[in-house]
């Protein structure tokens, strides 16, 4: 059940579910046992997981060479997505390569219509601040597009800021959606050092964090319908304010299909962070909250339009209120004292999954950025939303 918390006394335990049952070729991140650990080829590295920057990651899963991108196939024995052709691909059916074909066209055919059915980014923009105030900590996904694509070849089937290159596949990015690169380093992780915190919040550890990237914001309504093409929040008729009442795999799903992941627990505060040390990214006192995050005392109880407060140092907008985020781990309350120093991913198997960042009906002892909230991950509510990471 959910732990007992001095700061959220009204926390509400829901009976634990089983998760929804993936389609065959549906997408989704291996988070298994073993990433992390030194390699020097992909062979050396656990199932789902691929060797970068000789190091074990989380790679993009497959059980055929259709969920894999252009020039990518399906190592079937491994169930990950490898550059080029995986050892079992002489041998695949013409089913296999019609179906591939198939996909391509049908990504072309959507590409063609959401140009013409989605907003102008410029559109999108008037509900973020203003870009000459983000530009400085974030790329212009202009530029980033002429480093990986010919744009005379690009622009002519969607916006420049359409088209990301992720390493393993070019995706459809949503207007808005935009990747902030987060060098890596280390942190001391857990309890603030003039916070009162609940008893998982500690020990307090150094942890060291590879470079990753992170969306400037919260996913929005808009994004999640562009993607998906459904939109279960509860708060509807804002297409900017942060999609909510999804679940751990609904949220994980997106970000698969965007060309990232869910971020690590680890990675999530070192985000939040950005350097601080302090309760909030902003501060220890309370009074700073007004100015960065929506919680009880100023959202007039609803999510409000992403990126209305002031950024943390990295350009990240949101980090604390508005919604809960989803992260990758599992929840154990004492993790922490056996977690490793290096990109750590949280326990292997699990009941709960971990949230971070409270929401708009927080208090502002949910805001603080070592709070730790567990929730059933088949459950849904419309306090909770997410962001998504990449490395």
């Amino acid at each position: 059940m959910l732990r007992p918390s001095p700061r959220v006394p009204h926390r509400v335990a829901l009976i634990a579910a089983l998760l929804p049952a993936l389609s065959s070729c549906e997408l989704f991140l291996a988070l298994g046992g073993g990433a992390g650990l030194p390699c020097d080829s992909d062979e050396a590295c656990n199932l789902g997981q691929v060797c970068i920057d000789r190091v074990c990651r989380p790679g993009v899963s497959c059980v055929c060479d259709a969920d894999c991108a252009a020039g990518y196939s399906c190592d079937i024995k491994r169930q990950v997505c490898v550059l080029g052709t995986a050892p079992n691909d002489a041998g695949r059916s013409d089913q296999g390569a019609q179906r591939d074909a198939a996909r391509d066209d049908a990504a072309i055919t959507d590409a063609a219509i959401q140009d013409v059915a989605m907003p102008d980014t410029a559109t999108t923009d008037a509900a973020l601040p203003d870009a000459a105030t983000t530009d400085a900590a974030m790329p212009d996904t202009a530029t980033t597009d002429a480093a990986t694509h010919d744009t005379a070849t690009t622009d002519a089937a969607m916006p420049d800021t359409a088209i990301a290159d992720v390493g393993q596949r070019d995706v459809w990015l949503p207007p808005g959606l935009t990747w902030v690169p987060i060098t890596g380093g280390a942190y001391e992780m857990g309890c603030s050092p003039n916070d009162t915190c609940n008893s998982d919040e500690s020990p307090r550890h150094t942890v060291t964090i590879s470079a990753f990237e992170l969306t400037a914001t919260e996913v929005t309504q808009q994004q999640y319908q562009d993607v998906i093409g459904s939109n279960p929040s509860y708060h509807t008729g804002c297409p900017s304010c942060p999609v909510e009442q999804v679940n751990w795999q609904q949220a994980s799903d997106f970000c698969a299909a965007v060309g990232g992941r869910l971020p690590t627990e680890a990675e999530w505060e070192y985000a939040a962070r950005a350097g601080t040390t302090t309760k909030y990214y902003c501060g220890d006192d309370v009074a700073c909250l007004d100015g960065i995050a929506w919680y009880d005392s100023n959202s007039d109880s609803q999510s409000q339009s992403v990126g209305g407060k002031t950024a943390n140092a990295f350009g990240l907008y949101d980090m604390l209120g508005n919604v809960w985020e989803w992260n990758a781990d599992w929840y154990d309350a004492s993790y922490y004292s056996i977690s490793p120093s290096q990109d750590p991913m949280g326990p292997a198997t699990g009941t709960y999954r971990v949230l971070r960042g409270g929401s708009f009906s927080s208090l502002d002892g949910s805001l603080h950025a070592s709070d730790r909230y567990v929730y059933d991950p088949a459950s849904t509510r419309r306090a909770i939303g997410f962001r998504c990471a990449r490395y």
